[in-house]
């Protein structure tokens, strides 16, 4: 044990310091308690929030060259290929600058 140094350590709060939190342990507990219930009121009120990362889909962006095209048959061509809850829409155009 020759080789190691003489570490006593280092207290980060003196020893002589005294902290009275155990004085607001009821002021403590009735906060808590408040933000439990408001955060359960929250919950009850808003419901779950699953977000972007629960949708999820695939987008398909179809664009004709020949002008308005026609959107109805897409919907119904999208049946035999096996996918049930396709839905279509004819886009209104955007202005070119």
């Amino acid at each position: 044990m020759r080789f190691l140094p003489n570490f006593k350590g280092y207290d980060f709060f003196p020893p002589t310091l005294r902290l009275p939190f155990m004085r607001f342990k009821g002021a403590a507990l009735v906060a808590s308690i408040v933000a439990m219930a408001l955060s359960l009121a929250i919950f009850y009120v808003n419901g779950l929030n699953y977000g972007v990362d629960f949708k999820g889909g695939t987008l398909i962006e179809v664009q004709s060259k020949a002008g308005a095209g026609r959107y109805q048959p897409v919907t119904r061509q999208a049946g035999p290929m096996g996918i049930a809850a396709c839905k279509s829409r004819a886009l209104e155009r955007q202005p070119t600058c």
